[in-house]
């Protein structure tokens, strides 16, 4: 209900139809809670172009006032207010979340200061798997980290003659699972059979700049592939499918 209304607010002062928008959350938000906020804009029916984290989008705005000029932003924003130094959070959030519209839609040609203008997001937890019985969890992308990225890790069997592997994805601080957060989780079948740590797997970690996750992992003994991709627009994991 929020963002419909936030979308006939921005209709009614611009005058025409939004079809696009930058939708920011809190930095803590988890990859479950930004797939909800990303699915509530797509049925809302917006485009949902961006993730973007609050304090990003503040930094930007603060970032934007120091190189570009009040005036350049208020001219692209069709006469918004003037920045000045006691702008609240609300509004600093907002400025900067139209600021990385204006460039996702080419705005930094209108705007000549913009083509200086970079955007580097983070990660806001840690992103891993579980990798023993006693629950600890092996980081992959550690909390901070620039998106996008993509980061591999090798892991191994773990008894012999293991013919499954399960991978099981957490993200948070914690050294253990316990107290984190569970993601999802998949397997990688009719593996050969040997003594353990013989079997070699390739786990990759994709996060696109929504900071949302798609992982693989990849068998090194027989090539053999599986992963996983968490469908935003249905709030679910669509199930093990087979990487061509």
């Amino acid at each position: 209900m929020i963002l419909v209304k936030m979308r006939e607010v921005a209709e009614a002062y611009l005058g025409s139809e939004v079809k696009n928008a930058v939708i920011t959350v809190p930095a803590y938000f988890n990859d479950a809670q930004r797939q909800a906020t990303k699915v509530s804009g797509v049925n809302t029916g917006l485009k949902v172009m961006r993730i973007l984290n609050e304090p990003t989008a503040a930094a930007i705005a603060y970032g934007i006032e120091k190189k570009a000029g009040s005036a350049a932003i208020k001219a692209y924003l069709r006469g918004g207010k003037e920045f000045c130094k006691g702008i609240n959070p609300d509004e600093a959030i907002a400025y900067g979340a139209a600021v990385q519209a204006a460039v996702l839609n080419g705005g930094a040609n209108l705007i000549g200061k913009l083509q200086e203008f970079t955007l580097l997001d983070v990660t806001p937890l840690s992103l891993g798997l579980e990798t023993t019985k006693y629950h600890f969890m092996s980081v992959v992308i550690p909390r901070n980290t620039r998106i996008p990225v993509k980061k591999k890790k090798i892991f191994v069997t773990s008894s012999d003659n293991q013919v499954v592997a399960r991978f099981s994805i957490y993200e948070g601080e914690s050294e253990t699972t316990l107290n984190n957060n569970f993601l999802c989780e998949f397997e990688i079948e009719d593996i050969l059979p040997g003594p353990a740590g013989e079997t070699k797997f390739e786990v990759f970690f994709d996060i696109d700049e929504n900071g949302i996750l798609t992982l693989c992992a990849e068998d090194t003994s027989t090539g053999q592939k599986k992963g996983i991709t968490i469908h935003s627009e249905r709030r679910t994991y669509e199930g093990i499918e087979t990487v061509m």
